[in-house]
């Protein structure tokens, strides 16, 4: 589902908007499609329904806005005044995206039939709003017991592929314009622009691998990842 919302309103202020509502499932995603030769970890190429779910592609929910705002002041000046203070525009983009979904590998010890390393799942799992060190609930995950003399896994785990949604988008990006008429041909416009204007602490990838039983100092569960902070940029470009 795709909703659109525009609308100009008086003052030189206007503003769009674009939700898209959406869920996309695969057994394998790849530019190189399913082949005997393609590796989805889950299943390979002799059990293509253990690995069907959410496609690393997708995103339930996604939300832009844009808004513009063309500053009324300075437009009765005359002079040098309104050359400086006339004409300046100001602009925000704001993106909420849900995160891409996961799988979760088991770690400890390697599948007996080649077939996938996944954990046993015992609950859902997502929590929603995780904390740093524990994104989702790890307690949810228990890995396959192993031959003792072998190290290998004695059953397979029933976890799926792309079952936990990993950190989502949520970045506003600002920018303020000016264009300085010189001519009937030419301009120059100064911009300022800065990205993740807040700064806000935005994480993009979380240990998803469950080696707790054999690494003592095992980060399942966390975040390991985060998108570039703050961004601010200066431009004059000359339009001719």
């Amino acid at each position: 589902m795709t909703t659109k919302f525009e609308k100009q309103f008086s003052g030189g202020f206007s503003i769009l908007a674009h939700y898209t509502w959406s869920k996309m499932t695969d057994a394998f995603f790849n530019t190189n499609g399913y082949s005997s030769s393609a590796w989805n970890g889950i299943g390979g190429q002799w059990h293509r329904n253990w690995a069907h779910g959410l496609s690393d592609a997708n995103h339930t929910h996604r939300l832009v806005a844009t808004v513009v705002y063309q500053l009324p002041f300075g437009n009765t000046l005359k002079g040098a005044a309104k050359t400086l203070l006339a004409g300046w525009q100001v602009n925000a983009i704001a993106v909420f995206e849900t995160g891409v979904p996961s799988t979760i590998f088991n770690g400890d010890t390697t599948s007996f039939d080649y077939m996938g390393d996944v954990p046993i799942r015992t609950c859902d799992g997502n929590m929603g709003s995780g904390t740093f060190f524990k994104y989702f609930d790890t307690s949810c995950f228990v890995n396959p017991a192993a031959d003792p003399n072998t190290g290998v896994a004695v059953s397979r785990g029933n976890a799926g592929r792309n079952i936990i949604t990993l950190p989502g988008i949520n970045n506003w990006d600002a920018s303020i314009f000016k264009k300085f008429i010189l001519t009937e041909s030419k301009q120059l416009e100064f911009r300022m622009e800065t990205f993740n204007t807040f700064n806000h602490a935005q994480w993009d990838s979380v240990n998803t691998t469950d080696d707790t039983g054999t690494n003592p100092f095992s980060t399942f569960g966390r975040i390991n990842g985060g998108r570039p902070g703050r961004h601010v940029q200066f431009a004059l470009k000359f339009i001719f």
